[in-house]
């Protein structure tokens, strides 16, 4: 069983149709671990099977949305918890972002549906300088315009949110403590909306854009685990080795 500080490493909330999902480490920068990894994993499961429409990803406190990998701690799995990798998310999301947004926490947001950051925050890519990547990156190539993706991909130069706007990270810059209600507004305006309408228009145009070879991977990965660790496989196993009929129930 995890212990506490893995329970809390993710914080999931619901409120009035809207799941908020927070990466809590505030005092290691919200920085991604084993125990994130897992709890976003599990935490987009949780949205999907709730009622609610939308989701908001945000990281607690003021000083990081995700500042990337915890290198101390950290098996390189991050694919696992971005959504729409790790996990098919059908419903919108949207990432809330106050201060640093580094590395792997861009990937987060980039994976994200919409983006909203504050006017403080800051975000780069350094893993072509630190000498690490997952590679999930790459994606952003076709999410936004190549020589800007290359750029930010390439030459881990920090960029404010202005430019992060007009480079098509970002759908909005609002004031540091207007960040998470600008999130919620546009969040409301979602959940307001013709449910079966917003999920098809998501699905149409996510299979509209091209995907990278590591993101085919990841998603390809997520399908098997899920056979992997049902309960189903478990009946097939089990009926084999007592020589009965699998009685499966496609869990």
């Amino acid at each position: 069983m995890a212990d506490e500080q893995e329970q809390d490493a993710v914080l999931v909330s619901s409120n009035n149709g809207i799941t908020t999902i927070s990466i809590n480490r505030p005092k290691q920068l919200n920085t991604i671990n084993d125990a994130v990894i897992e709890g976003l994993h599990n935490a987009w499961h949780t949205f999907n099977a709730s009622d609610d429409r939308c989701a908001i990803l945000t990281g607690v406190g003021a000083k990081a949305f995700c500042a990337g990998a915890d290198l101390g701690s950290f098996r390189g799995e991050m694919w696992e918890s971005i959504p729409n990798v790790g996990v098919r998310v059908d419903k919108p999301v949207i990432a809330a972002v106050n201060g640093y947004c580094v590395g792997g926490g861009c990937v987060l947001m980039l994976y994200c549906d919409l983006a909203i950051a504050g006017e403080s925050a800051q975000f780069w890519y350094p893993e072509a300088q630190v000498g690490f990547t997952g590679g999930v990156v790459t994606g952003i190539a076709s999410r936004m315009p190549l020589k800007f993706a290359m750029e930010f991909a390439l030459l881990g130069e920090r960029i404010g949110p202005e430019q992060a706007r007009q480079m098509g990270m970002l759908n909005r810059v609002t004031a540091d403590d207007e960040v998470l209600a600008s999130a919620e507004r546009m969040a409301r305006t979602l959940c307001d909306s013709a449910p079966l309408v917003v999920k098809a228009l998501k699905g149409l145009m996510l299979d509209t854009v091209s995907r990278s070879p590591l993101e085919v991977a990841g998603v390809a990965r997520g399908q098997l685990a899920e056979v992997l660790h049902s309960a189903d496989r478990q009946e097939g196993i089990a009926a084999f080795r007592e020589k009965r009929a699998p009685k499966f129930q496609g869990k």
